[in-house]
């Protein structure tokens, strides 16, 4: 009994971090000089020492998930073209990176390397603000906490004393929801410094359904990681 115990114990304790564990997907497309889908090409990114990848369908598309939150480099591989590597592709927690059309040359130099460029503008979240690691390095102001952060590089986020909750386009206090490494709580006092943020994306409108309910806004933090440093 004692034993049957342990295992369900164990296996609630992983299906919880599963749960709470940051990831995202890559989805792009993948053509040949002639501009027609190339089918059964291999993409995919390294994770550690353990590789993430799909095929090809037949229209040329490849969906990689689930990945853990962090900037990768996506690799395409196909028998008789030249490898493509983009470079600096950004997985962010619930979200879908879409890659811009990859076009594959016949083989010649054997290797093809890319650039990935985020969009600045989400189209489909208007209402969001997001920044990572490299923008916040950039502040001349990193703030002592992430509550001081979000209130420096926000208009539509105050915050009234030092050190105290903030406000989302003039909500009132505890009506802003936080998710910090994918846990879910309403205290913004988590101590965590600007230096150790990965990514931050604050809510003001339009908040997505999977993050609930909420009077103010949502405020989602992923901390940095092994694999925030993509290679």
């Amino acid at each position: 009994m004692k034993y049957l115990i342990s295992i369900l114990t164990l296996t609630s304790f992983m299906l919880a971090s599963t749960l709470l564990q940051a990831t995202g997907s890559i989805k792009g497309k993948v053509f040949d000089p002639d501009g027609l889908p190339v089918i059964s090409a291999h993409a995919y990114v390294k994770v550690g020492a353990n590789i993430y990848g799909s095929q090809t369908d037949i229209d040329g598309r490849f969906t990689i998930k689930p990945l853990p939150t962090g900037t990768y480099t996506l690799i395409v591989t196909f028998s008789g073209f030249d490898t493509v590597k983009v470079q600096e592709v950004e997985v962010l927690s619930g979200r879908i990176t879409i890659m811009k059309d990859i076009h594959m040359n016949y083989r010649t130099l054997g290797v093809f390397d890319m650039v990935y460029y985020k969009d600045l503008i989400i189209i489909d979240e208007p209402s969001v603000q997001t920044i990572d690691a490299e923008f916040i390095d950039r502040l001349p102001y990193k703030g002592g906490n992430m509550l001081e952060l979000v209130s420096a590089i926000s208009s539509e986020v105050s915050q009234p004393e030092p050190g105290g909750d903030v406000y989302i386009r003039g909500s009132r206090s505890g009506s802003v929801v936080y998710f910090v490494d994918g846990v879910k709580t309403f205290d913004g006092n988590q101590g965590i410094p600007g230096a150790a943020i990965g990514n931050m994306r604050v809510y003001t409108g339009g908040v997505p359904a999977m993050y609930g309910d909420c009077l103010g806004g949502v405020i989602v933090v992923e901390s940095k990681s092994y694999f925030g440093s993509g290679r």
